[in-house]
């Protein structure tokens, strides 16, 4: 007989679902979708919990605890700020649903069918941009793509979560047919990218290609036959050098990198506040002001903006997460025995480490509530898919063992 658990994890499993197709498209849906996830999750969470909240605490991995610091330093940068008020709504409206967001998607994993199905929706919605994103550009022909089937996202900041997946699908599935399949879907979602003409995200893909080299072994060759190619094609790209050759929104990045380092070097052990650069960006601004007709309410570089809003220890305990995050994944995917589930748990390794490298030249993971959560998600995932999953197994210890 089904218990009321089953129908509350099929409807959390379809909210994330709808949430991660339609999230480059819009925020209004994604939102209500992530709000109402949170709330049945947390109400099962509440009718299943047969454990003691400290029993459940002892509990927790490295990872969530150098998050729960992380929001910690968050809640204290607010109370220190510069304005309380403001920096509570942007602890409510952003940081608290980063944080039980993820945990969501760690406990997604604790069912391996429900990894499987999560990723089949996320190989969906990669096949929606790489076909719109063509179709666009082949019609239109802009001189960058910013679209999809004609309306207007950030292709880029989707792209860096869409081809490390799908290209570790292509080199870790055994199945030939989802071989073929993604190794079609992740070329042309590179050509996307390439013709959206983003640097920032062109390097940050191009580095995570690199940090998952560690796990070819002996499909380095294929792998080189792969990136052969894409360098070469991109050595002829005409679209491409033109955006390498102007260095004009660089040097506007400059400016607003050093408004975020005046507000550091003032404030520098808690910083403003969450949310209060956008408050003092003009304030600190450089001498000569920025470009005429920009309006700016991030930084640019998260990381600089994290430093001016929370200090030094904000900075260090955001940057500890992945560290800490890294370090796991390097130490347990060599034991992962299903190779479907080491696919996935490498591609959002890519994932990742292509949107924190991307973090470097825009505002992102801390910001909104579109790509920003998706990011945790999938942090939420992977770190699940490493703890609580039947679809690895280790040949020897444990995880903590590792």
């Amino acid at each position: 007989m089904r218990t009321m658990a089953f129908y509350f994890d099929k409807m959390i499993l379809l909210m994330i679902s709808i949430f991660i197709l339609v999230v480059p498209y819009s925020s209004y849906i994604p939102k209500r979708c992530i709000y109402l996830a949170v709330f049945l999750w947390i109400v099962k969470s509440l009718l299943d919990s047969k454990k003691k909240i400290f029993k459940r605490l002892a509990s927790l991995e490295n990872v969530d605890k150098a998050l729960l610091c992380f929001f910690g330093v968050a809640v204290l940068a607010a109370v220190f700020g510069l304005n309380p008020y403001h920096s509570q709504s942007i602890l409510f409206e952003r940081y608290i649903v980063y944080i039980l967001i993820y945990f969501l998607g760690v406990s997604l994993c604790e069912k391996k069918k429900n990894i499987f199905f999560l990723m089949g929706v996320l190989f969906v919605m990669s096949s929606i941009l790489a076909i719109g994103g063509l179709y666009d550009y082949i019609l239109i022909k802009p001189t960058r793509l910013f679209t999809v089937f004609n309306r207007r996202i950030a292709l880029q900041s989707y792209l860096n979560f869409a081809i490390p997946i799908i290209l570790s699908v292509c080199l870790f599935v055994n199945n030939k047919i989802w071989k073929s399949v993604s190794l079609i879907i992740v070329s042309v979602l590179f050509l996307n990218l390439v013709f959206s003409g983003s640097r920032g995200a062109l390097i940050s893909v191009i580095i995570s290609f690199l940090f998952m080299i560690f796990f070819l072994k002996g499909k380095l060759i294929k792998f080189s036959l792969i990136l052969i190619p894409i360098f070469l094609f991109l050595f002829f790209t005409p679209n491409l050098f033109s955006r390498v050759n102007n260095l004009g929104s660089i040097n506007e990045r400059f400016r607003l990198y050093s408004s975020s380092i005046s507000i550091f070097k003032n404030y520098p052990i808690f910083g403003v506040g969450p949310g209060m650069y956008e408050k003092l960006l003009y304030q600190y601004q450089p001498k000569g002001g920025y470009a005429d007709g920009n309006v700016h309410l991030h930084a640019h570089n998260t990381y600089f903006e994290i430093a001016a809003e929370m200090g030094i220890i904000g900075l260090m305990t955001f940057i500890c997460i992945f560290v800490v995050h890294f370090m796991k994944i390097f130490k347990s995917v060599k034991f992962i025995k299903d190779q479907n589930v080491r696919a996935i748990q490498i591609g959002l390794f890519g994932a990742i480490i292509a949107n924190i490298i991307y973090a470097l030249s825009c505002t992102i993971i801390t910001v909104g509530v579109q790509d920003a959560v998706l990011f945790w998600l999938l942090l939420g995932v992977s770190s699940g898919i490493m703890k609580n999953t039947e679809g690895w197994r280790l040949e020897k210890g444990d995880l903590e063992k590792v």
